[in-house]
């Protein structure tokens, strides 16, 4: 139903366009829920802090392995750091992996609450739907 208007834009009002939506899917979450999501997951921190770690870690074996120094505490002082770096950042790595998913699971977890539609009911959601050539009705506010 677009209502159109022959009167001249003025320079204050705005076109406005919609496109019609089909079906929409609406998903309650508990408190608890969104702060988990606002928050986000802190294993992309440890990701962060485990390729930080790993990357200083092997900077320093590379250091120990190829230079000579003065004084034998500094080469002790750079296996110190690698050797330390190589079990923080492989710690941090390991807990990345187990914690990946804890986002996914919460998501899946509201997704579950939805009620799949029954196959015979003719008011469906069906994406694969023909587009018509006039997908937009302009409004003139």
């Amino acid at each position: 139903m677009a209502r159109s208007t022959s009167k001249k834009k003025d320079a204050g009002q705005v076109t406005v366009r919609r496109a019609r939506i089909d079906c929409v899917d609406i998903y309650e979450i508990k408190d608890n829920e969104l702060d988990q999501l606002e928050k986000g997951s802190p294993v992309e921190l440890q990701l962060n802090f485990a390729i930080f770690a790993i990357s200083t870690a092997f900077s320093a074996a590379c250091t120990v392995a190829s230079a000579s120094f003065d004084k034998p505490i500094y080469g002790q002082i750079f296996l110190i750091v690698a050797v330390v770096g190589f079990l923080f950042g492989g710690y941090l790595l390991i807990a990345w992996f187990r914690g990946r998913g804890s986002l996914k699971q919460v998501c899946t977890r509201i997704r579950a609450r939805m009620r799949p539609l029954p196959a015979a009911d003719p008011e469906t959601c069906v994406d694969d739907s023909p587009i018509p050539e006039k997908l937009d009705e302009e409004y003139e506010a």
